[in-house]
């Protein structure tokens, strides 16, 4: 299990940079886009993991239609979508923040992945306007490094503070 997901063709790498620095700058305004995004990274990660031996284009379409699913989600199911993009972008974010310390056993992309979703779960139902601006920035931040390949603590520093820079930016057009 790995986030982000390989991307390796040159168009797909412009996309996600694209998309990452949308949902850094307005997330919390493209909720839509938000829970796409994060649908399609974990149906990547869950084509990845299927027992089945999938071809490229049968992994494309799992992760595409993951990503339907969240807007789907969005449109049908409002009250479902806060808690799912908490869900997804806190065990998005812990796995990605796992990934690039040295620290990374077998376990350890599941236990973080976990561990992030439940604190994501829990900040988003209490929280749903911050929660909001914190995961579109954390998957904003690990969508747009993801054509960089950036690894070890180079790769952590750089999710840390387009993090930051995402929540500051969300955080100036939020009314309290």
């Amino acid at each position: 299990m790995t986030w982000p997901p390989d991307l390796t063709h040159f168009d797909s790498q412009i996309v996600a940079a694209i998309a990452g620095i949308f949902l850094l700058i307005a997330g919390r305004r493209l909720f839509w886009l938000v829970l796409a995004v994060a649908g399609f990274a974990a149906g990547t990660i869950l084509a990845s993991r299927l027992p089945l031996e999938l071809d490229q284009g049968w992994s494309i379409a799992v992760a595409i239609l993951c990503g339907l699913g969240g807007l789907l989600v969005v449109k049908l199911a409002r009250r479902l979508a806060v808690p799912l993009l908490g869900i997804l972008g806190g065990g998005l974010g812990a796995l990605y923040l796992v990934q690039s310390t040295a620290f990374a056993p077998e376990t350890a992309p599941w236990l973080a992945f976990g561990v992030g979703a439940l604190f994501g779960l829990f900040l988003s139902t209490l929280l749903v306007e911050a929660a909001l601006i914190v995961f579109s920035s954390l998957i904003g931040a690990s969508t747009l490094l993801t054509p960089f390949d950036l690894q070890g603590p180079t790769a952590g520093l750089a999710f840390l503070a387009l993090t930051l820079i995402g929540v500051a930016i969300q955080s100036r057009g939020w009314k309290k």
